[in-house]
């Protein structure tokens, strides 16, 4: 038996740009599309609320692939940090809770 886990997605390195990639183009969404409508108005502060939570989500991410070795957990871990951003990223937009 051997004390060194086989990582499940790919090497570290490709799941890191892949994760902090997407975040990165889940920020841009809202710029690309206020170029293309009037209905979305981010100022500074939307944009650094945005990343702030975005960057939470990924410290999430990164620590429940590096603290958790069982598929399962991983998977809820994200799972759960992926409704709470979900929730807190709908609640900003519009109010829902």
């Amino acid at each position: 038996m051997t004390l060194i886990s086989r990582p499940y997605f790919g090497s570290v390195g490709t799941r890191r740009s892949v994760v902090w990639g997407a975040l990165a183009l889940a920020l841009l969404c809202p710029l690309v599309a206020m170029r293309f409508t009037d209905e979305v108005r981010w100022d500074r502060a939307d944009f650094l609320a945005g990343g702030a939570l975005l960057f939470a989500f990924g410290v999430a991410v990164e620590s429940a692939f590096l603290l958790l070795h069982r598929r399962l957990s991983r998977a809820a871990a994200i799972g759960m940090s992926w409704v709470t951003l979900v929730l807190i990223w709908a609640d900003a937009a519009v109010g829902v809770l």
